[in-house]
């Protein structure tokens, strides 16, 4: 289990994410439109499964959002209208 800080556009456009693991540093895929809270599941990226050698268990993945502490005249603008268009 890990989490994973991610700005709240990259969670409504979607991006990837480099994130660490047992085994090493790996390459994320964030859907579009995900949910602050959502949970990832990469397989084969988490821990290590006892007896056996070279296998791995599921990596759970929980994305949290970071929003924007200030916005820019433009963003707010952007973000009126995205709201009028709903």
């Amino acid at each position: 289990y890990v989490d994973v800080s991610v700005p709240l556009w990259d969670l409504l456009l979607g991006c990837e994410k480099y994130v660490y693991t047992p085994s090493g540093e790996i390459k994320i895929k964030i859907p579009e439109a995900s949910k602050n809270g959502q949970l990832l599941r990469v397989k084969g990226s988490g821990m290590p499964v006892y007896g056996h050698d070279n296998l791995y268990g599921n990596l759970m993945v929980k994305l949290n959002c970071m929003f924007p502490t200030k916005l820019t005249e433009r963003q707010r603008g952007l973000l009126k209208q995205l709201k009028l268009n709903q």
